[in-house]
C-alpha cells in the first residue's frame, strides 16, 4: 500500500520529492513509433525494503545503483536508517546491509546516488541537512562506515544550495556536481571540489542557460561536461547544455514544451555513435496531462555534441506505453536502449491508475518494446515494481538491475530483470531397441543453470550432449529444466524403445 510519506521541504523545481503524490490523468494516443514484437521477460525481486521513516533497513531507494568494486550493488534510500536515508548495500544474492545511516539535521537528509572514489571510498550528497542552515551536504563515507562531511551549504554568498543530484569525478581526480539552488541568482551552480574537499563555483545558472539542475553530469575526451536543466531555457521547459570546467556555458537545445519534450529529469548517455540520448517527463505528442507539467507523455530524444537534436520516441501513455520517463538510458552492445517509465503500462484501479511504470527497450531508430510492466498480475500489483523512476544497470550477460520507489511492500525494492530462458532438447535417434544409445543434445538461452529430471537426473551445464541407453522398453522421457534471471523453462525429449 502506498503509505504518506510526512512534510518535507522541497525545492518547486525538485519533482522528484512530490512525483509520488502526482495523479498522471493520461489516455491512449498513437506513437509516432513502431513497437517491437513481444519478447518475453521476467523479474526478480533481490531484495525488499521493510521501510518505515525510520525502518532500520531503509525506505524509498532513489537514485539508482552502482556496481561498486567488491562486486557488490550500492544505493541510497530517502527514508529509514535514523530517519534521514541510508546509503545501502546489497549482494547479487539479496543480502542487504546498511553501510550508513543518515540522520537528517547534521549529516545530511535526502541523499543521491553515490559514486565509488579511486580511494575505496563512497562520495555524494544529500540535498538537506549539514549544520543549522540545512541546504544541503557532499559526504564521504569509507566502506567501513565512517562518514566524513567535506562540504556543508549554507545558501549565502553564492554558494552551493540543495544539491539534487550526484557527483561525476573528473578526469583530473576531481568532483564535479550541480545544485539546484544557490549561485548569484538562486537558480543553481555548476561546482567543482577537491578530494579534500576545497570546493569552487564555476558557475551560476540563470533562466536563460537553464534552472535546478538536478541529474549527474557526463565528462568527454576533451574535458567537458554535458548536462540538463529541467527548467529555464527558451521557454522555461528545460535545456541541454555543455561546460568547460573553467565555467564556459553553451545550450545545446531550448525545450519547447511540444513535440521536442519538456523537463528532461535525467542524466544523459554518451551512445555508441559519440551522440547523447535522454528522456524528458513530459512534451511529445501523446495525450497525457501530467500534474504541474506541460502536457504530453514524455519523450526519448538524441543530441550531438553540435547540438543538433531529434525526438526518437514519443511515448502514448497508459493503457497502451508507457509516460513520464524520470531515468536515463543504457545501451547494449547491440546498439538497443533500456530505460523506464514512471506511469503508464499496467494500471491498478484506485492505485496507480493511471499505470505503475514500466521497463522497456528501443533501438536507435525509435522501434519500442515494454519489456516489463509494472504491477501487473500474477504478483499483487505493488510488489514486484511500482514507480521505477531511475538509470538502470546493465551486466555483460544483458540482465538489467534497477530499483523502484514504491514495489515490494510499498517502501521498495531492488530488482532484475532479464528474458525469460528457452531452452531446447532433442534426442537422436528417437526410436531404438533395448540396450542401445541415443544422443541428447540441447542448448538454452539467457539460463545460468539447468536441471535433468525424468529418466535422467542431475545438474547440466545450459549447452552440452550426452550418449544415454535406457534401461526400459516403452516410452522414455528425458526433460531438462533452465533457470535464470527471467524465470524457468523447460524441454522434453521422448525416446521410444522396443524389445
Amino acid at each position: 500500500m502506498f503509505k504518506l510519506r510526512p512534510p518535507i521541504r522541497v525545492s518547486p523545481y525538485l519533482v522528484r520529492a512530490c512525483r509520488t503524490l502526482m495523479a498522471l490523468a493520461c489516455v491512449s494516443a498513437l506513437a509516432p513509433a513502431v513497437h517491437a514484437q513481444t519478447q518475453v521477460w521476467g523479474l526478480t525481486n533481490l531484495y525488499i525494503f521493510q521501510g518505515g521513516i525510520s525502518g532500520p533497513d531503509g525506505g524509498t531507494p532513489t537514485g539508482g545503483l552502482i556496481i561498486g568494486s567488491d562486486g557488490n550493488y550500492y544505493g541510497t534510500t530517502w527514508y529509514g536508517g535514523t530517519g534521514g536515508g541510508t546509503l545501502f548495500k546489497v549482494t547479487p544474492d539479496g543480502a542487504e546491509s546498511i553501510v550508513y545511516a543518515f540522520s537528517g539535521s547534521q549529516d545530511g537528509q535526502l541523499p543521491s546516488k553515490p559514486i565509488q572514489g579511486t580511494d575505496g571510498n563512497f562520495y555524494g550528497t544529500a540535498y538537506w541537512g549539514g549544520g543549522p542552515n540545512g541546504y544541503g551536504i557532499i559526504y564521504k563515507v569509507t566502506p567501513s562506515g565512517e562518514e566524513t562531511i567535506l562540504q556543508s551549504f549554507t545558501n549565502s554568498d553564492g554558494g552551493p544550495a540543495n544539491p539534487g543530484a550526484g557527483l561525476t569525478l573528473g578526469a583530473d581526480g576531481n568532483f564535479y556536481g550541480t545544485s539546484t539552488g544557490g549561485g548569484t541568482s538562486g537558480q543553481g551552480t555548476f561546482f567543482r571540489m577537491t578530494p579534500d574537499g576545497q570546493l569552487t563555483v564555476l558557475y551560476s545558472f540563470t533562466g536563460n542557460a537553464g534552472v535546478s539542475p538536478a541529474a549527474e553530469l557526463v565528462q568527454i575526451e576533451n574535458g567537458e561536461f554535458f548536462g540538463t536543466a529541467r527548467a529555464g531555457g527558451d521557454t522555461g521547459n528545460g535545456t541541454i547544455f555543455k561546460i568547460s570546467t573553467a565555467g564556459k556555458i553553451a545550450v545545446l537545445h531550448s525545450f519547447s514544451g511540444g513535440s521536442d519534450g519538456a523537463y528532461p529529469a535525467a542524466p544523459l548517455m554518451r551512445g555508441r555513435d559519440g551522440a547523447f540520448y535522454g528522456t524528458t517527463q513530459a512534451g511529445g505528442t501523446g495525450a497525457c496531462t501530467p500534474s504541474g507539467l506541460p502536457a504530453g507523455c514524455g519523450t526519448v530524444f538524441r543530441v550531438t555534441a553540435a547540438g543538433e537534436e531529434s525526438v526518437i520516441y514519443t511515448f502514448a501513455g497508459y493503457p497502451t506505453d508507457g509516460s513520464s520517463p524520470e531515468g536515463g538510458l543504457v545501451q547494449a552492445k547491440n546498439g538497443t536502449l533500456y530505460g523506464t517509465t514512471d506511469a503508464g503500462g499496467y494500471s491498478d484501479a484506485g492505485n496507480c491508475s493511471s499505470g505503475c511504470g514500466t521497463i522497456f527497450s528501443m533501438t536507435t531508430a525509435g522501434t519500442e518494446q515494454i519489456i516489463y510492466s509494472c504491477g501487473e498480475p500474477p504478483q499483487p500489483w505493488y510488489y514486484e515494481c511500482w514507480i521505477p523512476s531511475y538509470t538502470l544497470l546493465l551486466s555483460a550477460d544483458g540482465t538489467l538491475t534497477g530499483t523502484s520507489e514504491n514495489g515490494g511492500n510499498g517502501w521498495g525494492n531492488v530488482f532484475a530483470i532479464a528474458p525469460v530462458p528457452t531452452v531446447t532438447l532433442s534426442a537422436t535417434p528417437a526410436a531404438i531397441t533395448l540396450h542401445k544409445s541415443t544422443d541428447l543434445k540441447w542448448q538454452s538461452t539467457d539460463a545460468q543453470s539447468c536441471t535433468a529430471s525424468g529418466a535422467w537426473s542431475g545438474t547440466e551445464a545450459v549447452k552440452g550432449s550426452m550418449r544415454e541407453v535406457p534401461a526400459t522398453t516403452g516410452t522414455v522421457t528425458y526433460t531438462l529444466t533452465c533457470a535464470g534471471i527471467g524465470g524457468t523453462a523447460s524441454a522434453s525429449a521422448m525416446v521410444t524403445v522396443t524389445q
